[in-house]
């Protein structure tokens, strides 16, 4: 005996729809939840000045936005890095040289486009070597055994 499956209809469909916009907003908020809470802790270390958490926040929302057309470019230059068979250290070397560049563009423009944060030259530079750890960190390896 073989059972059917049930179709859920329309309005089973836009519930499914919005459980899953849900979760991606959900998962997204997450995320920058904890780059903005970082971005506090990392900028009262650093001794970063600015006016009002929102301005963080804007801050915060500017050099993500930013560092997704970065990381974009970043990696495409990786990619022809990877072309180049090196040794670990120069091709580490080199990737972290690309990703912390990238990612200071992202910051220093943020810094630029804003006039409520005051963040130094050094700053940004420590603070875009940061962000390259904590990618390398959280990047998964891979495994080439087969």
């Amino acid at each position: 005996m073989i059972k059917k499956a049930n179709n859920i209809g329309s309005k089973g469909n836009l519930l499914v729809w919005l459980l899953v916009g849900c979760l991606i907003l959900g998962s997204l908020a997450v995320v920058i939840s904890i780059y903005f809470f970082g971005m506090i802790g990392l900028f009262q270390v650093l001794g970063v000045t600015y006016t009002s958490v929102q301005s963080l926040l804007l801050f915060v929302l500017v050099v993500f936005g930013l560092g997704i057309v970065t990381e974009i470019l970043s990696k495409a230059l990786i990619l022809c890095v990877n072309i180049l068979n090196l040794t670990k250290a120069v091709h580490f070397f080199f990737t972290a040289l690309i990703d912390s560049w990238f990612s200071w563009i992202a910051v220093h423009t943020a810094d630029s486009l804003m006039d409520s944060i005051t963040i130094a030259t050094g700053t940004e530079v420590v603070l875009a070597i940061f962000l390259f750890v904590l990618d390398y960190g959280f990047e998964g390896k891979k495994d080439n055994k087969k």
